[in-house]
Parts: C-alpha cells; structure tokens; sequence
C-alpha cells in the first residue's frame, strides 16, 4: 500500500516559492517501496535487452 500512496505523493505535489508541503515528503518506507518496485520492473527489462542482443 505503500507504494500506491508514494505514487499519489509524487503526482500531486507541487512547489510553492521552491518547497514542497510537508504532507507531501516521502516517508523512507514510501521511499524503499518504489526503489524495490523499480528493481522488480527495470531488472528484467535489462537482462532480457542483453538477452537479445547477444543473440
């Protein structure tokens, strides 16, 4: 659940006079759920890019 609240954080904040409301900063359980996420998407992209290249 974390993941979908970091996602809705990083769509709807907004800069005002260059800072962001405090509401809106990412918590570090938000922050590791979408680097785990990321892995799990990029990490399988990249290794069957390599995979079909070198064939």
């Amino acid at each position: 659940m974390n993941f979908f609240g970091a996602l809705k954080k990083i769509i709807s904040r907004k800069k005002t006079k260059g800072y962001y409301e405090a509401s809106q900063i990412l918590t570090v359980e938000e922050k590791q759920s979408l680097v785990i996420a990321s892995a799990i998407l990029i990490v399988p992209f990249i290794l069957s890019l390599i995979l079909m290249l070198s064939n």
